[in-house]
């Protein structure tokens, strides 16, 4: 039996300008993160919090998916401060052997078209 596979084209922006907007998140974007077939809309800021895989720093998001308050965009997920992290290890009843620190989602940035 041959498996197929799907491939899907993703529209490239020709400009610069374009690419940016796309790709680039700034403090106060909006934007939806999605899981399985759950969508969170909310809007994006810089924080002091660390990512516990890779050591950047997170992005606060609001409202908060959630108990889920941060997003690591280098891993593309959901996730706790080390902080946090360390201190749910550090309490975790006899019989729990761990705790979930992050869930990959998928980003897609809101872009407002502008009013002319």
């Amino acid at each position: 039996m041959v498996e197929q596979l799907t491939f899907y084209s993703v529209p490239v922006p020709q400009r610069r300008e374009e690419m940016e907007k796309e790709l680039m998140l700034y403090e106060g974007d909006h934007v939806e993160l999605h899981w399985s077939d759950q969508v969170h809309r909310c809007t994006v800021y810089g924080s002091k919090e660390i990512c516990t895989k890779c050591g950047t720093a997170l992005i606060a998001i609001d409202p908060p998916w959630g108990t889920w308050k941060y997003v690591c965009v280098k891993h593309s997920a959901l996730t706790v401060p080390h902080r946090e992290l360390e201190a749910a290890m550090n309490s975790l009843p006899p019989t729990a052997i761990g705790v979930v620190s992050s869930v990959s989602v998928m980003f897609k940035k809101v872009i407002k078209k502008e009013r002319r």
